[in-house]
Formats: C-alpha cells, sequence, structure tokens
C-alpha cells in the first residue's frame, strides 16, 4: 500500500475534450441543430437585435445532435451575408449566456454560415481545410438548422475564435484579442482593419478593430504592433509571428480570398497576443474564398474578371498605403523570398496535385442530399452541380461567382509560369544529427546537404508553446559541416529539454525554401533521452489547497498550486514524471516533454483543471479538507510524496527546511521562493506573548529588541526568505541590531525561532 503523497497538478493536454469536441467538427458528419423559441415572431425579434444593440434572444431550447441545452443565446451575426428580408441567414449561438456552465464538449459558441455567395456550399469548409495544413485555423463542418420545428437548411458550422480557440493553440487566454473586422467600410483610407498607424490615442482604431479581451490597456499593445510594422519595421518579428502572417497573406494570394486583409476591405482576421509577447493573425470568414469576393481595392473599378482574378500577381497589393504588413513583407528580401515559398508550397500541394478538386467533389457528395433538400438556399440544384467548374451569376454587387475548377486550373497556369515560381530555389536533404542517440541538454550539430543556396538558418525552439530560435548555418568548414563550400550545411543545436522541434530554412537571392515545406507549422523532432530523476533530487517543496488571495495563475486567478523545487546544480528535465492526487491513478497528470526545472529552481504547478494555459495546470483542483500529492514515474517509481490534513485558507504545507526539510502545515506561503517556514499565526503569538517589544517600526538605524523572557537567539530574513541576520543572545533580555546596512525593504524577524513580525528598515 503506498504513502499517502503530494502533489497532483494537471498540465490537460488537449487530450481526450480534444476529442470530444472533435466529433462536433466531424466533416463526414453532418451535425443536427434545432432552436426553439416561446415566440413565433422569432425572426421579427432577431432582426431588432441586429438593426440595434446585437444582443442575444434567449432560445428555450437547443437541441445538438440529440443533446438538449436548456436556455440559450441566439443572433444573427455577419455582414453582407445578412440581410433582414433573407429566409436564411447566418446564426451565432451562445450556450453560456445565461447558464455559464454549458459546454458542448469544450465548445461554447456555434457559428453557422448561411452559404452566403457560394452555390457550391462548400468554399468555407474546403479552404479551412487546407488552411489548416499552414497555420492554426478554426474546424468546420456541416450542420442543418431547425427553429421551432421549421427546416431553415443546410450551413457551414465554423468554429468560433475565441478564448478556448486561444487556450487550444497558443497555450494562453487572457493576452490581447482584436477581431478585425471595421464598423465602416471603404476605399483607400476608409476604414479597413489594415494596421496602418493613427497616431497614439486609441479613439481613432475603435471603429478598425473590436477589442474582445479584458483591458483597455490592450488597445496599447494594438497601437504599438501597428507603430512598429508603419515606422521600425526591422523591429517587427518581436512583436509579430511573421511566419503566420506571411502563410495568411500567402493563402489569401493563392485562394483569390479577397475579403480579407488582402482585398479591397481589409478585414476578416484576429490577432491574438500569446505569452511570447508576439500577436498571431487569424484566418477568419473564408465563404467568399475562391474569387467569390472580386474587390482588390477599395473605391470604383476595383472589382476583378476571371482573367484578373486568375492571373493575380502574387505581389497585389504591395504598393499599396492601405496594405502596410503585405508592403513590408513584400519590401524585405528575406520576406517575400519565405512568401513565395509558402505559396508555392499551398499551390503544388493543394492545386498542381488535383487535391483541392478531388476534396471538392467528396464535399458535394456529404451534403448533397441535404442541399436539395434546402428550400431556402441562395442558389438552384443545377447551379450547386456547376459551381466547381462554371461561372455562376449572382455575385456581390450582380457580379459572378467563378467555378472553383475553372478559376483554380487558371491559376495554377498562370502562378507556375511566374518569374517567381520559376527561379530555381534550394534543395535541402540528407538531415543529420551528429549524434542519434543524445541526451538532454546536450548540444548536437545539425548538418543538411544545402544545394543552390547562399544562405542557410537552423529554426529550434525547446517547447512548443516557444517562439522559434533562428542560427545560422555555415558551409566554411569550421561547423562541422565538412569542408569548405561542400554543400554540406552546419549549425549547433542545444537540447534544452525533453522535446526539441527544428526546421531548416535555405536561400539564394532569387528563392527561399523550407524544410519541412511546411514550417513553421511542422517542423522536425529530436526526443533526447532522458536520465530518471532520482528521489530527492528533485522534490514537492510547498503545496496550498485554499488559495485566497495569494499567488495568481498567468490568467490573474487565485488558485491551488504545488511548487517542486531542484535540490541540484543542474536543469533536471521532468519529461516522463506525473503528478497525482488519486490514490488509484499514479499517472493522473503528466508533465510535457519540455518541462525543465532550472539548478536550484523552482517550478510551479496550477492545480486548476483549467487545460492548455500558458505554465503547468493540472487536470485537479487540490483537497483543502485534507488528501496526499505525489510525484512518480509509476506505481513502482514513486520519486517523492506526502499526506495532508485540513489546510486553512491562505497556509500552505512546506518543506521546512526548504527541499529537505519535513513538511510543516500552517506556513505562510512563499510562491516559486526560498520557504520561510514563518507559521500564519506567528504574528498573533508575537502579539500575544507578554513582555516583548520591538521597535521602533519602521526603523532607520538601529532595532531593539526586550523581552521578560530570556532570549535564546534572533534572525532576522529578508522578504525573499533569504536569512540575512542571526545572533545567539545567551539568554539576554534586551539586544540592539543595527539596521544602517540594511537596504529599505520589508524584513521578518524571528524571536528564538517560534516568534515572527513584520519591520520596515526605512
Amino acid at each position: 500500500m503506498k504513502y499517502p503523497m503530494l502533489f497532483t497538478c494537471l498540465f490537460f493536454l488537449a487530450g481526450i475534450p480534444l476529442l470530444l469536441g472533435q466529433a462536433f467538427y466531424d466533416v463526414e458528419t453532418i451535425q443536427t441543430i434545432e432552436l426553439t423559441f416561446p415566440f413565433s415572431n422569432w425572426d421579427y425579434q432577431l432582426d431588432t437585435a441586429k438593426a440595434g444593440t446585437e444582443s442575444y434572444i434567449i432560445a428555450t431550447k437547443c437541441v445538438i445532435n440529440g443533446e438538449v441545452y436548456d436556455s440559450v443565446g441566439v443572433k444573427y451575426k455577419g455582414n453582407s451575408s445578412y440581410q433582414p428580408n433573407n429566409i436564411k441567414n447566418p446564426f451565432h449561438i451562445e450556450l453560456t449566456t445565461v447558464i455559464p456552465t454549458q459546454d458542448l464538449k469544450g465548445n461554447n459558441d456555434i457559428k453557422l454560415g448561411n452559404g452566403f455567395a457560394d452555390p457550391s456550399m462548400i468554399r468555407e469548409v474546403l479552404s479551412y481545410e487546407i488552411l489548416r495544413n499552414y497555420m492554426d485555423a478554426p474546424r468546420s463542418n456541416f450542420a442543418n438548422l431547425y427553429v421551432n420545428g421549421q427546416y431553415m437548411g443546410l450551413y457551414s458550422n465554423d468554429e468560433h475564435v475565441g478564448k478556448k480557440f486561444a487556450t487550444r493553440h497558443f497555450f494562453s487566454n487572457h493576452q490581447a484579442f482584436f477581431k478585425c473586422n471595421p464598423v465602416m467600410v471603404g476605399g483607400p483610407g476608409g476604414g479597413g482593419s489594415d494596421l496602418t498607424y493613427l497616431g497614439s490615442n486609441p479613439s481613432p482604431y475603435f471603429n478598425r478593430y473590436e477589442r474582445l479581451s479584458d483591458y483597455l490597456t490592450d488597445w496599447q499593445r494594438l497601437i504599438h504592433l501597428c507603430d512598429t510594422l508603419n515606422n521600425f519595421p526591422q523591429e517587427l518579428h518581436r512583436i509579430l509571428d511573421i511566419d503566420r502572417a506571411i502563410w495568411m497573406l500567402a493563402f489569401n494570394n493563392v485562394l483569390v480570398n479577397l475579403d480579407s486583409y488582402s482585398g479591397g476591405i481589409r478585414q476578416n482576421y484576429y490577432l491574438y497576443l500569446d505569452d511570447n509577447g508576439r500577436f498571431d493573425p487569424i484566418v477568419w470568414d473564408l465563404n467568399q474564398s475562391f474569387g467569390s469576393f472580386p474587390i482588390l481595392v477599395g473605391g470604383p473599378g476595383g472589382a476583378l474578371d476571371t482573367t484578373a482574378m486568375k492571373n493575380l500577381p502574387l505581389s497585389a497589393n504591395s504598393t499599396s498605403p492601405v496594405h502596410p504588413l503585405i508592403q513590408k513583407i513584400w519590401s524585405n528580401p528575406m520576406y517575400r523570398r519565405m512568401y513565395i515559398a509558402h505559396a508555392k508550397t499551398i499551390v503544388e500541394e493543394m492545386f498542381a496535385s488535383g487535391w483541392y478538386y478531388t476534396r471538392a467533389q467528396e464535399l458535394q457528395a456529404i451534403i448533397e442530399a441535404d442541399v436539395l433538400a434546402d428550400n431556402n438556399k441562395f442558389y438552384s440544384n443545377t447551379q450547386f452541380y456547376n459551381s466547381l467548374t462554371t461561372n455562376i451569376p449572382g455575385g456581390p454587387g450582380g457580379s459572378f461567382i467563378p467555378g472553383i475548377k475553372n478559376l483554380m486550373q487558371g491559376r495554377v497556369n498562370y502562378l507556375m509560369n511566374t518569374p517567381e515560381f520559376q527561379a530555381t530555389a534550394p534543395t535541402i536533404s540528407n538531415i543529420l544529427i551528429s549524434n542519434p542517440l543524445p541526451q538532454v541538454f546536450e548540444t548536437v550539430w545539425v548538418t543538411a546537404t544545402i544545394a543552390d543556396a547562399s544562405d542557410a538558418w537552423l529554426g529550434y525552439r525547446p517547447a512548443t508553446p516557444a517562439a522559434f530560435l533562428k542560427t545560422q548555418m555555415f558551409d566554411d568548414g569550421m561547423h562541422n559541416d565538412g569542408a569548405a563550400g561542400d554543400k554540406v550545411f552546419g549549425a549547433q543545436l542545444p537540447l534544452l529539454s525533453g522535446r526539441t522541434e527544428y526546421y531548416i530554412y535555405a536561400e539564394n537571392p532569387q528563392a527561399g525554401k523550407f524544410s519541412p515545406v511546411r514550417a513553421e507549422h511542422e517542423f522536425y523532432v529530436i526526443e533526447p533521452a532522458v536520465p530518471q530523476v532520482q528521489s530527492g533530487q528533485v522534490v514537492i517543496n510547498e503545496f496550498v489547497a485554499d488559495n485566497d488571495s495569494g499567488a495568481t495563475d498567468p490568467n490573474g486567478q487565485y488558485e491551488d498550486w504545488i511548487e517542486l523545487y531542484n535540490n541540484t546544480p543542474n536543469p533536471v528535465s521532468l519529461a516522463g514524471l506525473h503528478l497525482s492526487d488519486n490514490v488509484n491513478d499514479d499517472t493522473q497528470w503528466k508533465f510535457p516533454a519540455w518541462a525543465v526545472i532550472p539548478p536550484y529552481g523552482y517550478l510551479p504547478v496550477w492545480c486548476d483543471e483549467d487545460n492548455g494555459q500558458s505554465g503547468f495546470h493540472a487536470n485537479f483542483k487540490l483537497d483543502k479538507e485534507g488528501g496526499f500529492v505525489q510525484m512518480a514515474y509509476s506505481d513502482t517509481q514513486i520519486i517523492d510524496g506526502v499526506g495532508y490534513t485540513f489546510q486553512e485558507s491562505d497556509a500552505s504545507t512546506a518543506r521546512c527546511e526548504n527541499g529537505i526539510g519535513n513538511f510543516t502545515p500552517n506556513i505562510i506561503p512563499t510562491f516559486a521562493a526560498f520557504n520561510t517556514c514563518f507559521t500564519v499565526n506567528a504574528e498573533e503569538a508575537m502579539s500575544e506573548s507578554p513582555g516583548v517589544l520591538i521597535y521602533p517600526n519602521p526603523v532607520s538605524a538601529e532595532l531593539h529588541v526586550s523581552s521578560e523572557i530570556p532570549i535564546e537567539y534572533i534572525e532576522i530574513f529578508d522578504f525573499s526568505g533569504k536569512k540575512i541576520y542571526s545572533k545567539q543572545a545567551f539568554q539576554e533580555n534586551e539586544i540592539s541590531i543595527n539596521t544602517s546596512r540594511m537596504p529599505p525593504g520589508l524584513y521578518v524577524i524571528r524571536v528564538n525561532g517560534g516568534w515572527a513580525e513584520k519591520i520596515m528598515v526605512m
């Protein structure tokens, strides 16, 4: 039988919730959504709300694939896709409007597109499926919608871009977050979400962007991005994920997706600031991709015909003053070569191969019966069947909607014959690691044979949430690369955790090449051998089971926590280790492979069941009434653990001494810091102890301690827990301490090891 032990925080990797949530976006299965309103004029009420404050109208019931949800919020969404005289409008359903705990397997919001400007009915789903190969993007499939028993038709079902999306992809959800859709649209200078710099006052940005995050100060972060992009582009990589931005722009161009940043309105994307301090672009609203929205520039004459769409230059809008992101990417030689490389990858993989057309036919086959049954769709059955190959009249503004194959066959032919695609790009092969069986924290050499390259770089990171670092590779005979000029390039790669991710980028003056070609979205992985932690090397050092007003997690929430401590002078990988508070499950939560604890360092784990947030978050909460926590590889390899009884609010159970002592309850918490082991009632004990006086407080030069009880010894700690003074008193009743050399600050004095009082040194 195991001894009850400490710690069961969980870093809840996407795991089971992702698999459950995935079913709602399974493209092979058409979802069924049924809304019930307690009134018959629901359409009028939704129209009225849309024209006003866009507030939610409450449906008394929402049934999703047979599962009932009570009292959900419903409103119409969209701009051009919404019209008050439409029978079939796009919907936004929010499950948590009335009941905050309602959840559809990790999804709270449902976004339904009505097929506007898309006779094929598959543009949105197909486009998102292509995009997800190259950057994080919403999942999308199909759903049949019924309202008060009436069949409204077939809709696209697109994953909501919100905090849950940010958590899943960026391991964070509390940072600056913006939806980039202007309130007013127009031509050049006319209100697009174009990232132009409008000055330091936030007001001009309010009609161009919608702040989704909690803090007004986030406007300054957006303004800083715009200022940097327009005025200090050499610093842009510090605050924008350049690779994601390039993938977005390349995707928009190749698919003639002009209802986007790349078109005349400059809209339909999100920006999320991750914990690396960089904004991540997220593409949104793809129902008018493949040329369904023909406006390349604002103002008269901006619409493109079929020939212009097929022959849309890779450099489109690269000189536009209201497209500064395209302008700065295209004007930077390296970024321009990366942009062309990404565009060529999309064309070769998805379009020149014919994959897109086969997939489009498969998607239409999935929905064919439901499209034929949909009497509220915007196009005829014949137009649905012909939409892949034939231009269909009835596009925005009386224009036409290109047949997808008709457009993309011509587009592939044009792009593959452009000078940019015809330029000879480097070839990257024979990628080798100097030690095929490396140890964690070892530095290895990465070499590759790269032909037709003048320069090459190795991108690497020790953890998926981190930004890639880049180091140059050399063919000079001095970097484990063989002979100088032999086309073998080399660079050192430090293995800083149990999982290192890397890729290679090479270029010449005409073209660039990635390996793998989908980098940075895809990458190579090294998982070095990780020596197992031995008992005593890393320990459970402290934990709090009822945190009401102490340390907060990165989202500003008071959560239970467990602190580990590394007793060694070397970094230690926690790969393979588990934390658990479940007596029947020793492997309840597994540290990610990239978890490392620094030498003589601390690593806190939040026990809050918050999957995917930055830092380490366990899949359980500690029980203040008592329990156990443990750290183990398995039930036969327990590294550390402790049982505990009732824990008071804002009190910890901690090792005294730090890192090596026994566990002591009722301690003042020292989050990620040296355990001082002051009990939470120490000050009360001091004040209740007769005849003890510590004065003056604050103190500037000399501190006096007077007691009727003989003073055996005195200790003073700074507020990090470091002991900065101790003195044996030899049973004296009064002690004077010179504090003139102590820096100003807050200190804790302990008398005879049992009493403590805070003092302020001025």
